[in-house]
């Protein structure tokens, strides 16, 4: 059964998106100089500022040996994101991201990974783990967990239309159906305490209207909670 999801919930989801992106001014990523690129991201408390120095590119020459992805063309850094420090890089055989997770540890991510290559096999748009040649899809680089992905096409966008949260809807669906019978082993932790925590930072930053709308939707959740996500979103649905 597909578990229908109303627009007002990825209206949500929009907001603290957008809010989010607003509060945390971490994705500033430029080129420092020739040699190193740099960023920031945000660790829960602070700015931490992070480089990816090349040598000349010798370090992410190395790096990339160890994938049968071509020769680099070129690299920079990308500037949306909250948390990860990510770039983009060209090769002779295609478009990747190179991604240096900031906050899950190496025994966090192999579950990740694994769900990612789990979507990708089921038709699933979402960012696909690229294997190195000992088919290892994580690897160390600055002494961080880093992975590759292959890039995917578009851009990021601010002000989503009804009809785009209406395309989240149909993908956030299909991920559900694609995963009734996946174990995921680590629990969420982006759970309805965790959105009341983000509520209170971004809240400033958000109009009366826009607050609001999210508190209510916090309240039915609260009310709800324990039902099964079919029964209250419908439930939403009907009451909307």
């Amino acid at each position: 059964m597909i578990k229908v999801v109303p627009d007002i919930v990825l209206r949500i989801i929009s907001l603290i998106t957008m809010a989010t992106a607003k509060w945390m001014s971490a994705a500033t990523i430029w080129i420092k100089a020739a040699t190193s690129i740099c960023g920031k991201y945000w660790n829960g408390s602070s700015l931490i500022c992070v480089c990816l120095y090349s040598n000349n590119r010798l370090q992410l020459d190395q790096f990339f040996s160890t994938y049968a992805l071509g020769e680099i063309i070129c690299f920079e850094g990308i500037q949306d994101g909250i948390d990860n420090t990510n770039y983009f890089v060209e090769t002779t055989q295609g478009s990747f991201v190179l991604t240096l997770f900031e906050t899950l540890t190496a025994d966090e991510l192999p579950h990740f990974m694994r769900l990612l290559s789990h979507l990708v096999k089921h038709n699933i748009q979402c960012p696909g783990p690229q294997p190195d040649r000992q088919a290892s899809v994580l690897r160390e680089l600055n002494n961080k967990p880093a992975a590759l992905f292959k890039r995917l096409s578009g851009k990021a966008t601010t002000s989503p239309s009804i009809e785009q949260c209406q395309e989240i809807g149909i993908h956030l669906a299909n991920v559900h159906l694609s995963t009734q019978d996946y174990v995921f082993p680590i629990k969420n932790n982006n759970d309805l305490g965790w959105c009341k925590m983000l509520l209170n930072k971004i809240g400033a930053l958000l109009s009366a209207t826009d607050r609001a709308l999210i508190n209510d939707e916090l309240l039915f959740q609260r009310e709800c909670f324990g039902k099964s996500p079919s029964r209250r979103y419908t439930r939403r649905l009907v009451q909307r």
